[in-house]
C-alpha cells in the first residue's frame, strides 16, 4: 500500500521533471534561428553562386561575404548563444571539403552554360543553390525544434 509521502515525492519528481524539459525546450528554442536567418544566407549563398557563375571578380562577390558575416554575427549577439558547429577540426575540415567539392563543380556547369544559354545559366544555378539552402535550414530546424 502507497502512503502519502510516496504520493508526494512522485508528484514532485515529476513537476521537476517538467521544470527540466520546460527549460530545455526554452534554450533549443532560444538557440534556434529564425526563418528570417535561414532566407537571408540562402539568397545571399545563391547571389554568391550568382556572381561566381558571372565570373565576376572577388572583389564584387566581399560585399555579400560581410553582410553575410554581419548577418550571423548580429544573430548571434542578439540570442546570446554560441553553438559549437563541429566536435573538432577533422569535422570542421570534412564540411568544408564536402562544400569545395560540392560547389566547384556547379560554379563551373553555370560558367559553361553561360555560354550556351546565356544569362539564365548562372541564376538558374543560384536560384537552385537558394533552393537547397532553404530546403536544409526548414529540416534541420523541424528536426531540432522536434526534439
Amino acid at each position: 500500500m502507497k502512503s502519502k509521502n510516496d504520493q508526494i515525492e512522485v508528484n514532485e519528481t515529476r513537476k521537476a521533471f517538467d521544470a527540466i524539459q520546460q527549460a530545455r525546450s526554452i534554450g533549443i528554442q532560444r538557440a534556434v534561428p529564425p526563418i528570417w536567418f535561414g532566407l537571408t544566407i540562402a539568397l545571399l549563398t545563391g547571389s554568391i553562386f550568382i556572381l561566381a557563375g558571372f565570373d565576376v571578380s572577388r572583389i564584387y562577390m566581399a560585399p555579400v561575404f560581410i553582410l553575410m558575416v554581419i548577418i550571423v554575427i548580429h544573430q548571434t549577439k542578439k540570442s546570446g548563444v554560441i553553438a559549437k558547429l563541429y566536435p573538432s577540426r577533422q569535422g570542421f575540415f570534412l564540411v568544408i571539403s564536402c562544400v569545395a567539392v560540392i560547389s566547384i563543380p556547379f560554379i563551373f556547369v553555370a560558367r559553361e552554360l553561360r555560354d550556351t544559354y546565356g544569362l539564365i545559366a548562372p541564376f538558374s544555378i543560384g536560384v537552385l543553390i537558394s533552393l537547397f539552402c532553404v530546403i536544409a535550414f526548414v529540416l534541420e530546424r523541424r528536426v531540432i525544434l522536434k526534439k
